[in-house]
């Protein structure tokens, strides 16, 4: 897998906006447990007002409902990251309260949780009244759908064995009941549905998006390129320690000189420094030269495999590569870095290189660390795509790509099975037998139906539209985009520590720079309608019952 894969998003559609992705956050999060402590009684929280609109009032308990979820939603989607290093401080401690806990600058990650509340619950409200106002009620379908997710509840506790309103008290608090999670979810719900319409009813064409793309091409242009570090081995930091000790043995022994003698001394010893081998050979792979009937690109390659052939890996064996799961061409092949986005303000010193006019095919950079302990190398490539003339896109393009369109169903892994083997044989067992049902009257309507129900409820009828490579898995993404790929056919495919997705191939998409410039134009008129919504519908909070919602 190159690194353009690793960077896309797996689950990024042009269907569903980022500008709506709060609507995500009131998912119920069943596998999360927490257990809410309270000063004040339920009672009072679920009658004291925290926010207000024309039509909707919501209480603390209500408001106590949506703050818990967006936690856990937060804290579901941090765990995929592991205990990384990388994370440290982007994740709060579970053992102690979330008010006792400082985030950023002076405030608490209880702060953090309630201040997004108030964000995503005024988002939520300001697209109701809108809803109302536009004549919108909820329909049997909305009501079976909030009926069904407080199933999921009912359900859940029996398997625990204890009454709903015991679990939803050991989830939620005391705070919240039943009654209060169908207050929220209705007006959820009604929000969703317009917000959903909303977007549905932008259409823009192809003049639209060129014309688009004229004035943001900096939001459309990538650039491909290898790149390759030498990092300084330990023996050269040894030597280099070695004779700085020796410079200094033999200046202990030399006549004293006058002060700026020894100063001069020094400076000249500093720039007859041997540099560390790395550099050399950061030096020569950017000089390669192209072999007859070959590129650049491909001397660059070979040269990085010589080098972790006869240099850094001479001394293991076959075996011992594979105990330690190095594999020198996969290393090669993750030179490569494609469909990479130049940032024109970035202050990097590459990405400063690569963005100038004047670059052209197969020119490279070295690049130094600032503590001289890796040599990075860069070679800029010509760009992958043709379709637009002119100087300037000698190496920058804009992607052309077609994207597709297909429907899934999740087959998701029995959380409480720790066996994972067992868990994903059960769970490709249950996709098998999804897709056996559907195969008995194969049909589009058919599968969509079948997604919905067995699917997460995220996207009706399971369809994601004018997806981009690298959608889910590696796997998933090469059976959508391979080539003579016919509309209706299905497959199942693993993911690892997930379960497996039920694919069904609707067809082609629009060209992928087409459905990014189609995302931005319904992002910013979806923006400015939503715009005019919260001057139309205010929303009032109340300190008081905003306070009341208690720390998890």
């Amino acid at each position: 897998m190159n690194k353009r894969t690793q960077k896309k998003s797996a689950n990024k559609t042009k269907k569903i906006l980022a500008a709506v992705a709060w609507i995500l956050a009131a998912v119920i999060v069943l596998g999360v447990v927490g257990v809410y402590s309270y000063v004040n009684s339920g009672a009072v929280a679920r009658n004291t007002v925290a926010a207000k609109t024309e039509n909707f009032k919501v209480t603390t308990a209500m408001m106590t409902y949506l703050y818990n979820n967006i936690y856990q939603n937060y804290m579901q989607s941090m765990s995929s990251y592991g205990n990384s290093s990388t994370m440290s401080g982007l994740i709060p401690d579970t053992s102690k309260p979330l008010d006792q806990q400082n985030y950023y600058s002076g405030q608490t990650w209880h702060d953090y949780f309630l201040e997004e509340t108030r964000h995503q619950l005024e988002d939520a409200l300001v697209l109701a009244e809108a809803a109302v106002a536009a004549g919108y009620k909820l329909s049997d379908d909305d009501k079976a759908d909030i009926d069904e997710t407080l199933s999921f509840l009912k359900t859940n506790a029996e398997s625990q064995g204890v009454s709903v309103k015991t679990y939803i008290k050991t989830i939620y608090g005391n705070a919240v009941d039943e009654a209060t999670i169908r207050q929220c979810l209705e007006i959820l719900k009604l929000a969703e549905n317009y917000s959903s319409d909303l977007v549905d009813s932008y259409s823009f064409t192809e003049e639209d998006w060129n014309n688009h793309f004229k004035e943001h091409e900096e939001d459309f242009l990538k650039i491909d390129y290898l790149t390759f570090t030498f990092e300084v081995s330990e023996t050269d930091d040894k030597k280099s320690d070695k004779k700085e000790t020796d410079t200094t043995s033999d200046a202990d022994t030399e006549d004293a000189d006058s002060d700026d003698s020894k100063e001069a001394d020094s400076e000249d010893k500093d720039d007859e420094e041997e540099p560390p081998v790395e550099a050399t050979y950061a030096e020569e792979l950017s000089n390669v030269e192209a072999e007859e009937g070959k590129t650049k690109a491909d001397a660059f390659k070979a040269y990085v495999k010589k080098y972790l052939t006869e240099v850094k890996y001479k001394d293991m064996t076959e075996e011992e590569l594979e105990e330690d799961e190095i594999d020198i061409d996969k290393l090669v092949e993750n030179c490569l870095v494609e469909a990479s986005k130049v940032d024109t303000d970035s202050e990097d010193e590459f990405t400063k290189w690569a963005s100038d006019a004047a670059r052209d095919p197969y020119e490279t950079k070295v690049i130094k660390s600032s503590d001289k302990t890796k040599y990075m190398v860069y070679m800029i490539l010509p760009a992958a795509e043709d379709d637009l003339e002119g100087e300037n896109y000698t190496i920058k393009y804009r992607e052309t790509y077609t994207l597709k369109n297909f429907r899934y169903i999740p087959v998701a892994l029995d959380s409480s099975n720790t066996d994972t083997k067992a868990a994903m044989a059960a769970a490709k067992e249950e996709a098998q037998a999804i897709l056996d049902e559907f195969n008995k009257n194969a049909s589009e309507d058919g599968f969509a139906k079948l997604a919905d129900e067995h699917g997460d409820g995220s996207v009706e009828g399971g369809l994601i539209e004018n997806a981009e490579k690298g959608i889910i898995n590696d796997e998933a993404s090469e059976w959508l985009f391979a080539e003579g790929r016919k509309a209706g056919e299905c497959t199942i495919v693993e993911s690892e520590g997930y379960g497996c997705y039920i694919l069904y191939y609707v067809g082609d998409g629009d060209q992928c720079w087409q459905g990014d410039a189609d995302t931005a134009l319904k992002t910013e008129q979806y923006e400015s309608e939503v715009k005019v919504f919260e001057e139309t519908h205010k929303v009032t909070f109340y300190k008081k019952g905003v306070n009341l919602v208690k720390s998890v």
